[in-house]
Formats: C-alpha cells, sequence, structure tokens
C-alpha cells in the first residue's frame, strides 16, 4: 500500500470519531434484556462487559446476578443500529440517538433503560 493511502486512511480514521449507537446486552437463559443507547456504542459495550466481569454493574441487576451465576459466555452483547453521520451542521447526533434508541425499544417491546 502507498504511503499516501496509508495516510489518507489514518487521516479519516481519525476525523471520523466511535460510532453512535443503540445495543443490547442480554441473556438467553434468563430472558433478562437491557437496551441503551451511546455517543460511542462499543466503548459503552467494553465498559458494560468490564463492569460485570468485575462485579461493578449497577445499571441492570438481574444481568449482574445472570452473569455471576451463568458466567459471561450467557450474555450476548449486540449493536443493534449504528447512527449515520449527519450532513446537517445543525443536526444534534444525542437527540437523534434518543429517537432511535426509542424506535428500537417499540420495535423490541421490552428491555430496561440504559443510564
Amino acid at each position: 500500500m502507498a504511503a499516501s493511502r496509508k495516510s489518507e486512511l489514518k487521516r479519516a480514521y481519525r476525523e471520523t470519531g466511535p460510532a453512535a449507537g443503540v445495543f443490547a446486552i442480554r441473556c438467553p437463559a434468563t430472558g433478562h434484556a437491557a437496551l441503551g443507547s451511546a455517543m460511542n456504542v462499543q466503548g459503552a459495550l467494553n465498559r458494560y462487559r468490564f463492569e460485570l466481569s468485575q462485579k461493578m454493574h449497577k445499571t441492570w441487576p438481574a444481568l449482574q446476578e445472570d452473569f455471576d451465576r451463568l458466567g459471561a459466555e450467557a450474555l450476548t452483547f449486540e449493536i443493534l443500529d449504528v447512527l449515520a453521520p449527519s450532513t446537517d451542521p445543525g443536526a444534534n447526533p444525542q437527540e437523534e440517538l434518543k429517537v432511535l434508541e426509542a424506535l428500537w425499544r417499540e420495535r423490541l417491546g421490552r428491555a430496561a433503560p440504559a443510564d
């Protein structure tokens, strides 16, 4: 790969930033589920995984109990949707993210609210 192409890809990556989106954490064995959204969706999932593994998770106690009793492999961590970057300079991505989460909440019908 040409050096100029590498530099271009690095610059584009730095300018893009993390993806905002909606996520779900589920325990199929118990039916417990949580739905949330974050401006950095992958970072949020990483944080929740870490909190659960360290027995520090307080947002969704039922998922902490499932994690403790059934183990990490019993839970699924999914990115359900990613917010498309807006071309409108006046757009509020946090408001758009709230709307996207509400649409997913309606679609799924149940899940604990995110913090």
